[in-house]
């Protein structure tokens, strides 16, 4: 239809690979198509709901003519990188100002998507944590992220004190989520020796708190005390 799509921005990783930070649902949806599967679920791919060029309605993509499928491999996508000698920050505010869907995603939604890596699965994984949820009592802290945030809060605070905070709470753990983003699992061990675990600094409060109403935890909490 000539058409233009949408610009698709990217950004630069130190090695040279690069992640797309807006634009991901975009080439999903034609590399779906293109391979004949949903991304999502692996179901066929075929056109449908067109208003326009309804005859197309129905068709995979080896289906069309290879007229119609030289065009779309042909296609050129306009894409912008972000380089890897930008302020890291610039990422977020991109994405930020980028995000107008009919559900705007929040600031922990958007560092999830902007700031993978093994640093993001680590706070992830500790927020999921059964006492750490069992001493929120608030399911709804799970729905979009909010109990991550919470836990990356106790990390940007762990590690740089309050004495060292500076406005805004936005722009201070995104200063974490930066600093640690692809930590690698030697990197990890280093930094747990010098911080005495991470990951007990976090999960034994919360043990001993549970251990108040369940004396069975206390062993486990020694335990972890004394590594």
């Amino acid at each position: 239809m000539g058409v233009p799509i949408p610009v698709v921005y990217t950004a630069e990783e130190d090695d040279g690979t690069q992640i797309v930070i807006d634009g991901q649902q975009r080439l999903k949806s034609i590399f779906g198509f293109i391979d004949g599967k949903f991304p999502k679920n692996n179901k066929d791919f075929t056109l449908s709901g067109l208003k326009i060029k309804t005859d197309y309605n129905g068709y995979t993509f080896t289906e069309l003519d290879k007229s119609d499928r030289n065009l779309i491999n042909n296609y050129e996508l306009s894409l912008i990188t972000i380089t890897k000698d930008s302020d890291k920050d610039i990422r977020f505010e991109i994405f930020e100002r980028l995000n107008t869907g009919t559900v705007k995603l929040n600031d922990q939604e958007i560092r999830n998507c902007i700031y993978r890596g093994s640093y993001n699965d680590f706070i992830k994984k500790l927020s999921s944590d059964a006492d750490f949820q069992s001493l929120l009592n608030s399911p709804g802290l799970t729905n979009r992220m909010r109990d991550v945030e919470l836990v990356l809060r106790y990390f940007a605070f762990k590690r740089n004190t309050y004495l060292n905070f500076k406005p805004s709470m936005k722009r201070f753990i995104n200063q974490e989520m930066i600093d640690f983003q692809n930590l690698i699992r030697k990197t990890w061990k280093r930094i747990s020796k010098k911080h005495s675990n991470y990951q007990n600094k976090f999960l034994v409060p919360m043990l001993l708190e549970n251990s108040v109403l369940d004396i069975q935890k206390i062993p486990m909490v020694i335990g972890m005390i004394r590594n």
